[in-house]
């Protein structure tokens, strides 16, 4: 499955095949922050790629994007070690319902790079979801390096972020 789209497209990203992003070197994120995500109260549009109807990927790229997530989602200030001129934040949202034993629906496994653009792998835990309309689930890590997404790997299903330059 593949979707077109770009969270904040930037005009001098060159892309990366995919295949050049999934079999590059993975790397251990460095975790930011968890929280829920009220449906009422969406986080900024232009910082949110949506993949499917349960997934979507969300970018930081500047400290004005991470205040105004730090403040919709109550995290706590970013690490001094987090330098957003050299990489990026990235986040997955879960919109799966509300899950009947409280776990933590997905985790981010890692990250690739090839150059500036990267990839995220990430894992679903599998158990009972109750099918609410509930808050989503946010995961945030430092991506050092990575200006940009080009590939999301959710267990088996991988989404394509194609780049589209700021003329188009």
């Amino acid at each position: 499955m593949s979707l077109a789209g770009c969270a904040n497209p930037t005009a001098s990203t060159t892309a990366v095949p995919t295949w050049e992003l999934a079999n590059a070197e993975p790397y251990a994120p460095i975790p930011l922050g968890r929280a829920r995500l009220s449906f009422d109260r969406p986080l900024p549009r232009h910082l949110v790629t949506p993949l499917c109807q349960e997934y979507s990927l969300v970018v930081i790229r500047t400290a004005k994007d991470w205040a105004e997530i730090q403040r919709r989602l109550d995290l706590p200030a970013l690490p001094p070690s987090v330098d957003l001129d050299n990489g990026c934040i990235v986040g997955l949202i879960a919109n799966v319902g509300e899950s009947a034993d409280g776990r933590w629906p997905i985790r981010l496994r890692c990250l690739r790079r090839s150059g500036t653009q990267g990839s995220l792998d990430a894992a679903f835990s599998p158990g009972l979801y109750y099918p609410l309309l509930a808050a989503a689930y946010v995961d945030l890590v430092h991506a050092p390096g990575i200006h940009s997404i080009g590939l999301v790997t959710i267990d088996r299903r991988q989404f394509i972020i194609r780049q589209v330059s700021s003329s188009h």
